[in-house]
């Protein structure tokens, strides 16, 4: 069944005011053990989920993201940190421009799990501005909704007026979409 994103936060502002939030740290309810990930879903009380924070820091992000055709490529040495696209084969970083603006990858991804009867929206961007910038166009999904098609996808983030802050006068830009 296809999700579009755009169709859930429709979702989400239509019905914030009248159902449970709750605020959970991942390490509340996830546990890394003999290698693997294991969530302790009975913590989780809602329906939907929603997951922010890269791979690296947050267990349920590092859980799903083998799961997705845009995915955290990391290796210590020699030290890459990328999203990567199986779709494509592209990696996307989080460096400087030619103008020394900063730019940042995201990604925003819908996945039904069956398994914990959980709709799960991920997202997390290489560094805490793609994150933020992956916030902002969710904050914002009026003004950002030709970026959310599909079931995930790969945005990029520049910081056109070099302040150090995802705002709106920054350029956010979709890269890839998957299907």
């Amino acid at each position: 069944m296809l999700l579009v994103l755009l169709g859930l936060l429709a979702l989400f502002s239509f019905v914030a005011d009248s159902v449970y939030v709750d605020s959970i740290v991942d390490v509340d309810v996830a546990s890394y053990s003999s290698g693997q990930i294991v969530i302790n879903w009975s913590r989780v009380r809602t329906p939907v989920v929603v997951v922010v924070g890269g791979p690296a820091v947050n267990y349920l992000t590092f859980y799903y993201n083998s799961t997705l055709p845009f995915f955290w490529h990391y290796t210590p040495s020699p030290l890459k940190s990328v999203i990567k696209s199986s779709v494509t084969g592209n990696e996307y970083y989080c460096r400087r421009d030619a103008q020394g603006r900063l730019y940042d990858h995201a990604i925003i991804a819908l996945i039904q799990d069956p398994d914990a009867n959980k709709t799960v929206l991920v997202v997390w961007g290489l560094s805490r501005y793609g994150s933020q910038a992956a916030c902002y166009v969710l904050q914002h999904y009026d003004e950002y909704s030709d970026l959310l098609k599909g079931n995930a996808v790969i945005i990029k983030w520049t910081d056109v007026n070099k302040n150090m802050r995802v705002d709106g006068e920054d350029t956010i830009e979709l890269v890839e979409h998957w299907p």
